[in-house]
């Protein structure tokens, strides 16, 4: 069987097969391996062939029966029979034949083989790793809250025209940034997210609730920068009894504001370089007599020209 041809199709198994035949030309006084193996790569490329090869080797033993023992009887043939029935629902319609030897072996070990293989892919498919969800790290005092749910703007990239912080095409060098993980800014640990390509990377505040780990907190900081023009906001933080605070912010813009936790020493435009870029930290004051349960982002908008928008890239609670 020509490995090098078009991909198997189920049209092409009897010639795959008779040209198979052709070549072994005589009996097969044992097991002929090659034989199982052709047979068992054409079930794997298409599961729904196991018919018509199980139909060919019939077929087949036939054949081989007719060469052999032209003279057998009847009543010899049905005392050999030991027929295997696992696709028997597919030739209900036939009459059934005794099978001969060679095709009960044959069958069984290919019935086997695609039993076993069938068996390995789904205890494959059962231990595969499965991404883990984003969680939420403790670190002494410090909870460093996952955005990854929340996350819906590209604005770090690796290139120009591979991001769109501010909605024009410029963003954020990723070399010139913390690396994915955590990075401590001003003494407060933080998860600096991932710059991998086309994977979002900040939150553009439009007003979504985070969920927070329900505890006492003293203080929310957070990794935030602004385009088109410093913002002036609230963040409000809800506790479990129901009641609400809510901690005022000032976040300067990225390209035009003073030196933050982080600066570039340029930013991506859309062909090329431009000036240089920062992230702020700012902090939002808790109750930290009440247990808190989430926190509310101010509405800004969706990253566009001439638009202030504010970006939050990391969350930290103190206790």
């Amino acid at each position: 069987m020509d490995k090098n041809k078009e991909q198997f199709t189920p049209d092409s198994i009897d010639d795959d097969i008779d040209t198979l035949m052709d070549e072994s030309h005589s009996i097969f006084p044992d097991l002929n391996a090659q034989f199982i193996r052709e047979l068992h790569s054409i079930s794997q490329e298409d599961a729904a062939s196991l018919k018509r090869v199980w139909e060919r080797l019939e077929h087949y033993s036939i054949q081989q029966d007719a060469l052999q023992e032209p003279s057998l009887q009847t009543s010899q043939r049905q005392a050999d029979d030991c027929r295997i029935i696992p696709f028997q629902s597919w030739r209900q319609s036939k009459p059934r034949k005794p099978a001969r030897p060679l095709f009960t072996v044959l069958a069984a070990a290919l019935t086997g083989l695609f039993l076993v293989g069938s068996l390995v892919s789904i205890l494959a498919m059962r231990n595969t790793t499965t991404p883990a969800a984003p969680r939420n790290i403790v670190d002494g005092p410090f909870v460093q809250i996952s955005l990854l749910p929340y996350f819906n703007n590209k604005g770090i990239g690796s290139a120009p025209d591979q991001a769109n912080f501010d909605g024009s095409g410029f963003s954020y060098p990723a070399d010139q940034l913390p690396p994915a993980g955590q990075t401590i800014l001003n003494g407060i640990p933080f998860q600096f997210p991932n710059s991998a390509p086309r994977t979002n990377d900040n939150v553009a505040a439009l007003g979504q609730t985070i969920t927070l780990p329900q505890g006492n907190y003293q203080q929310a900081s957070l990794l935030v920068a602004t385009s088109w023009g410093t913002i002036n906001g609230k963040i409000v933080v809800h506790y479990t009894d129901g009641s609400t605070s809510s901690g005022s912010f000032e976040a300067p813009d990225w390209g035009i504001g003073p030196s933050g936790v982080v600066n570039t020493s340029y930013r991506y435009a859309p062909s090329g370089k431009s000036g240089s870029v920062h992230i702020y930290a700012i902090q939002i004051t808790m109750d930290r007599t009440k247990r808190a349960s989430s926190l509310t982002l101010p509405t800004t908008t969706q990253p566009s020209q001439y638009i202030p928008c504010l970006h939050v890239f990391a969350l930290t609670l103190q206790s």
